[in-house]
C-alpha cells in the first residue's frame, strides 16, 4: 500500500500584510489567473476580485487624505477583500489537488501566483532544564516514554 500524498495549501500571507502590499498582491493573482487554462471558471470570479481590489485602493487613497472615517470603511474592505482572497485561494487549492500528483499540485499553485505553504517541522522537545529555587539547583523535566525507565 503507498502512502496517501499530502495535499498542497496555498499559503497568501494575509495577517499583517500591509494594505499597498495587499493591492499588489491581489492584482498579481488576477493577472495570473486571467485566462490560465488551469482555472477556467474561479471562485469567486475574478470581476468581483477586481471590484473589491480597486474598491480598496479608492479607500486607501482617500485615508492618506486624513478623511474623518476613511479608515474604518478602508479596514472594513480590506476585511471583505482579504475573505473574497481566502475563498479564491481554496479554490486554487481544490484544482490544484484534484488530479494532479505534488509536483504539478505544485505548478498548479504556482501559476496562480501564489505561493505554496510550507510544512511546518517541529523537533520534539526531549527535555527542558530551567533553574530551581535553590541556589545552584537545577529542574529538569522530560516528556515520559512508556514502557521506559530513567535513573
Amino acid at each position: 500500500m503507498s502512502a496517501k500524498p499530502k495535499k498542497k495549501l496555498v499559503s497568501l500571507g494575509l495577517g499583517r500584510l500591509p494594505v499597498p502590499q495587499l493591492i499588489q498582491n491581489t492584482q498579481h493573482y488576477v493577472t495570473s489567473m486571467t485566462g490560465n487554462a488551469n482555472f477556467p471558471t474561479p471562485s469567486p470570479a475574478l470581476s468581483i476580485i477586481t471590484t473589491a481590489v480597486n474598491l480598496l485602493e479608492g479607500d486607501y487613497d482617500k485615508s492618506l487624505t486624513r478623511v474623518k472615517g476613511s479608515v474604518p470603511i478602508m479596514r472594513t474592505d480590506e476585511r471583505a477583500l482579504k475573505t473574497l482572497l481566502k475563498a479564491l485561494a481554496s479554490y486554487v487549492e481544490g484544482i490544484a489537488n484534484e488530479n494532479a500528483n505534488a509536483t504539478q499540485a505544485s505548478d498548479i499553485i504556482a501559476s496562480a501566483g501564489m505561493n505554496e505553504k510550507k510544512p511546518s517541522v517541529k523537533k520534539p522537545k526531549t527535555f527542558t532544564a530551567i533553574p530551581g529555587t535553590i541556589k545552584g539547583t537545577v529542574i529538569l523535566d522530560i516528556k515520559a516514554v512508556p514502557r521506559s525507565a530513567y535513573m
